[in-house]
């Protein structure tokens, strides 16, 4: 049996809950939840569409897209600010 509180949760994965997993949410019933049957139909978010990548390039300054500080852990495929951690990918 399932509780009221959790009857949201069980119809969205399917009743194949366990905790600590994370499940993606199928799109008819996300567009159920939230009333709107036009997001059943449209396409998943594509960073690459949007034309702004943001990158580590060597030997620029490089700000950071989360602080906007230019202190930098550079590893062999990511660049990680030193103030608020936010990883990117290397430009090369």
């Amino acid at each position: 049996m399932i509780a009221r509180g959790n009857m949201q949760e069980a119809e969205v994965t399917g009743g194949k809950h366990r905790r600590g997993t994370v499940v993606p949410i199928r799109p008819e019933v996300l567009a159920r939840i939230m009333n709107d049957p036009a997001a059943a139909k449209r396409t998943p978010f594509d960073p690459s569409a949007r034309g702004y990548s943001a990158v580590y390039r060597s030997g620029d300054v490089n700000h950071c897209p989360g602080c906007g500080r230019s202190n930098w852990w550079v590893g062999r495929q990511l660049a990680e600010c030193a103030f608020c951690a936010t990883a990117i990918p290397m430009a090369e």
